[in-house]
């Protein structure tokens, strides 16, 4: 008659059973624990305009707080490895932000200022200064604001009304850039005063400040990443 065979452990194989089994439990806990904490971080870090880089391919930009009247500034962080260029064109017909084929539009409608820049993390500066009886639009890409200068055509600027941007980069989250997308920080258009209805005393209007529909005084600010150049095909006329 045969005998059965038991399998047999060894006190060192389940002291050691034991451990794993203990360390995946107090694991399994930490990191229940450090789950909320871990977004607790990302949401401060949002809330105090910083940026959480979880992508290092995309692009990320967020709207920061000045105390300064006619200053602007972002937190930004371009993917290093292309190049990529800042525009800050004006003009007296720059169109209104609509299709997709708008900045290109700004680029025929307007003139200005571009310069390369490379990727990394840095806070860009818009400010916009009298000097000389011309507006200035300075930007700049660190603390001591030392940067380009455009200048404004027209003196639109003086009648202080709607002093207010549109930008795709926001102040409660940071905003994500595709590959390739323009990065559009800032534009800002003269103002339309329009009369309508009346207010709660008889007989006086009401006014109101309305973005243009149409070709207007204004200034558009943007990145976008420069695309390589292209040989022409043999035999291909120059343009």
């Amino acid at each position: 008659m045969m005998s059965r065979l038991r399998p047999r452990v060894s006190l060192l194989t389940a002291f050691l059973l034991t451990t794993i089994v203990g360390l995946s439990i107090v694991t399994l806990q930490l990191w229940r624990e450090v789950a909320p904490l871990r977004e607790q971080v990302r949401s401060m870090r949002a809330e105090l305009g910083l940026l959480n880089i979880e992508d290092p391919t995309v692009a990320q930009a967020i709207q920061l707080g000045t105390r300064e009247a006619d200053h602007w500034k972002w937190r930004i962080y371009l993917p290093p490895g292309p190049e990529y260029e800042l525009f800050v064109y004006s003009g007296k017909r720059i169109p209104p932000r609509q299709g997709l084929d708008w900045l290109a539009a700004v680029k025929k409608s307007g003139g200005g200022m571009s310069t390369t820049m490379d990727g990394g993390k840095f806070v860009f500066n818009v400010e916009l200064k009298k000097q000389d009886n011309r507006w200035l639009v300075l930007t700049s890409t660190g603390m001591d604001r030392k940067g380009g200068v455009t200048s404004v055509q027209g003196d639109w600027l003086s009648h202080e009304l709607g002093r207010g941007i549109s930008s795709s980069a926001g102040f409660d989250k940071a905003t994500n850039f595709r590959p390739g997308e323009a990065i559009h920080l800032m534009s800002m258009f003269e103002p339309e005063v329009t009369q309508f209805g009346s207010s709660n005393s008889p007989g006086t209007p009401t006014h109101a400040i309305v973005p243009p529909d149409h070709p207007t005084n204004g200034i558009v600010i943007w990145i976008e990443q420069r695309l390589p150049a292209t040989n022409s095909p043999a035999g291909a006329a120059a343009p």
